[in-house]
């Protein structure tokens, strides 16, 4: 119900940019340690949003002018080594701040991740992480899909998809809520 709520507030907001018109910017602070396997994570999570919206990886500080794309307010990615303070369960490998005053702020845990048994489950791990909460921040909505990247734990067999290197899908709603939540971050950029 509320997704169809949102769908309609988008449609008679008038917005007319696509995602695929757009570029995404992320910027990623992480710790050296995360180096290769931090790479090779984000070039695959661009590959999962490919058919959606392009995603700019950036590190360093967040430029004043980040949003002259027409897509929004970069989106910033904090890797930590763990949730020192935040109120996040004991299996959570990520979480999104969507509504913080500073921005979305995405904080992954890099020590949960490496838990996987090798650096390449581990890689599309991170991949998959980066897309879930990435989606988070770009719908604007705390909801989770029943299949897919967007479930909100992923079982065994999630994992096997992912070792066997197929990637966990979008469900359709993910894809149109991506959609309005591009057009929604373009509208917001211009009237700031």
């Amino acid at each position: 119900m509320r997704a169809y709520w949102v769908i309609g507030f988008a449609i008679t907001a008038g917005t007319i940019v696509r995602a695929a018109d757009c570029t995404l910017t992320v910027y990623v602070h992480s710790s050296p340690q995360s180096g290769k396997i931090l790479w090779q994570a984000e070039a695959a999570a661009s590959e999962m949003f490919r058919e959606i919206v392009t995603v700019q990886w950036r590190s360093g500080v967040v430029r004043a002018d980040a949003a002259d794309n027409g897509c929004g307010i970069p989106i910033e990615v904090q890797i930590e080594t763990g949730p020192e303070g935040a109120k996040v369960g004991e299996d959570a490998l990520a979480y999104a701040t969507l509504f913080g005053k500073s921005g979305t702020c995405i904080h992954v845990f890099l020590d949960r991740v490496m838990r996987y048994r090798t650096v390449d489950m581990a890689t599309i791990v991170l991949a998959h992480v980066l897309v879930h909460e990435l989606t988070h921040a770009i719908e604007q909505v705390n909801r989770h899909s029943a299949e897919g990247v967007m479930k909100a734990t992923w079982r065994y067999e999630d994992y096997r998809i992912m070792k066997s290197g197929r990637r966990l899908a979008f469900a359709p709603i993910d894809v149109e809520l991506i959609h309005i939540g591009i057009a929604k971050r373009a509208q917001q950029a211009v009237s700031e």
